[in-house]
């Protein structure tokens, strides 16, 4: 088996609606990585420690989580802030010829319910999402979750600045929606914010 190289993007390039959107560069980093047949691990997101918030059940589209290249994700890292509700992490493709709301859900992988801590789950082949650059990291919930899972944070809550970014809330829920499917979130009470949330994708870019 080969070694595998990780780089780690620094967290969350910001941009606005009209902004196009910004890849950052990736650069060293010393993180446990699923093995896989060579190739280099590139990390998506934020580091998965404590926030103090678990938020609603909606809908987050983050835009400041692009995916700098095409590729398969291997690994999902997050913090979990809540042991019961199940959670839907999932990668989303902006369709600007649809409308500046509108979104595709490309891929999704389920988190089921476990510990208040850091987790690391590790795809299955089978069950693995193919993004191309420029899709973006979304987490999603049943409409029967009281509340989110995966640990986020506002402004003003101890987060620096630099590790908030652009998120997009809906009331999208899991039970709406399929892969494949083309939402318009200015349909389902969009609104925009700033928050970072403790989670990161394992990417291993196509060759």
């Amino acid at each position: 088996m080969l070694s595998i190289a990780i780089q780690e993007p620094p967290v969350g390039t910001q941009h606005t609606q009209d902004e196009p959107m910004k890849m950052a560069s990736p650069s060293s980093a010393e993180e446990d990585s699923p093995m896989v047949n060579g190739g280099t691990i590139i990390l998506v997101g934020r580091e998965p420690t404590y926030l103090p918030n678990t938020c609603e059940n909606k809908a987050s589209i983050m835009l400041g989580n692009a995916f700098p290249c095409d590729g398969t994700v291997v690994c999902w890292e997050y913090f979990r802030k809540d042991a019961k509700s199940a959670a839907n992490v999932g990668v989303w493709r902006k369709m600007a010829d649809n409308g500046p709301y509108c979104f595709q859900l490309i891929g999704e992988n389920e988190l089921q319910p476990g510990e208040m801590d850091r987790q690391i789950v590790h795809v299955p082949c089978e069950e693995r999402i193919h993004v191309k650059t420029g899709d973006i990291l979304g987490v999603h919930y049943s409409v029967y979750n009281i509340h989110g899972a995966v640990a986020n944070a506002a402004e003003n809550q101890g987060v620096r600045d630099e590790e908030l970014y652009n998120t997009l809330t809906a009331e999208v829920f899991e039970e709406q929606i399929d892969v494949g499917d083309v939402v318009d979130l200015n349909e389902n009470k969009v609104c925009s914010e700033k928050r970072a949330f403790a989670i990161r994708a394992h990417l291993l870019p196509d060759t």
